[in-house]
């Protein structure tokens, strides 16, 4: 993408009728430190999401640097802002580093001049210099992506009633407990295990579990673990979400300690029965563990018409392989940009 959108004034037809057709002037830049507090007040108003997310998102997260944070700044005012999340992702078990498009927003009285476009052009040529190997992000305005080089990558879906889900299994081989502070070292090694030689994952350190669940607003009797002679061996995460329903995050296990994963999700159903919510819901890796328990389930209902698909943009041959493996692509949801 070689227009060039990096640091400077440039001009920018606004979108009106041709007879007050205007010239408008604008830069792109990253932000500084003292810019942020006006920052949060563009998200805050731009996302039904609470001004402090954004904030423990940035302030909170070491990896963040001021440089991924890229804004459109208009008579001394920050209009339009993109954020560049950097991350590592695996394809085909290796880790490759990529970024995260996240917290697109323009003020309301500033719309529909460009300046989203203008700032993802800007952070997708950011992205190549920086050796990116590909972007992802998730969306409900797939076109408005797909035009600039990101793609759809389908994902299933899965739709159970709680009461099924916590018939799933009643047998005490494992203790269910909800997570402590002390258990966040075993899940980080349970994922890490799970996940190796696949694609689509994000490489999590235990840093980065812990400065992600500073702004994750995980549900604390949600975040379950199945502990066996004293060893943590299989986790879950979910959240009751808006429509009555109880959203599976993820869930991990070690390798011959699958029977504690299904006591996991019986639970998550007792849990979204109690709350009388009417489904459970997760977007799971086809062939995982948990999607096999799922579709165990005579109620379980099975799309892939996600409102919120992630999508992937290719910025390398390396990141290309994300669409010729052929392997699942083993994404969770819970790795919130």
């Amino acid at each position: 993408m070689g227009l060039q959108f990096v640091s400077h004034q440039a001009n920018l037809h606004a979108v009106m009728p041709r007879a007050r057709l205007a010239v408008v002037r604008y830069r792109i830049r990253s932000a500084r430190r003292k810019d942020l507090p006006a920052v949060y007040d563009l998200l805050g108003i731009s996302f039904t999401t609470p001004r402090e997310y954004f904030v423990n998102q940035t302030e909170k997260d070491a990896t963040y640097r001021l440089g991924q944070t890229r804004i459109v700044e208009m008579d001394g005012r920050i209009v339009s802002h993109v954020r560049i999340f950097h991350r590592q992702m695996l394809v085909r078990g290796v880790a490759l580093p990529v970024g995260g498009v996240g917290s697109v927003a323009t003020h309301p009285d500033y719309r529909r001049h460009g300046f989203a476009t203008a700032l993802l052009q800007d952070a997708i040529e950011r992205m190549e210099r920086a050796g990116y190997a590909l972007s992802f992000l998730w969306t409900g305005l797939a076109p408005f992506y797909e035009r600039l080089g990101w793609r759809v990558v389908l994902q299933p879906i899965y739709t159970a009633r709680p009461e099924e889900a916590a018939r799933l299994s009643t047998a005490a081989t494992v203790s269910v407990r909800p997570l402590a502070s002390a258990d966040l070292s075993a899940v980080a090694r349970i994922y890490r295990r799970a996940t190796e030689g696949g694609t689509g994952a994000i490489v999590r350190t235990l840093r980065y579990w812990r400065d992600h669940m500073t702004w994750v607003d995980d549900d604390p009797e949600g975040f379950l673990v199945a502990e066996r002679r004293g060893q943590v061996v299989a986790y879950v995460r979910s959240k009751a979400e808006v429509g009555n329903h109880l959203r599976l995050l993820e869930g991990e296990v070690l390798p011959g300690a699958e029977s504690a994963l299904k006591i996991l999700v019986a639970e998550l159903g007792r849990l979204a029965v109690r709350r009388r919510l009417t489904s459970v819901l997760g977007i799971i890796p086809p062939g995982h563990p948990l999607s096999q328990l799922l579709e165990s389930l005579p109620s379980t209902y099975v799309a892939t018409n996600i409102a919120l698909p992630t999508m992937i943009r290719p910025i390398s041959e390396e990141g290309e392989a994300v669409f010729s493996g052929g392997e699942p692509f083993r994404f969770w949801h819970s790795d919130l940009i």
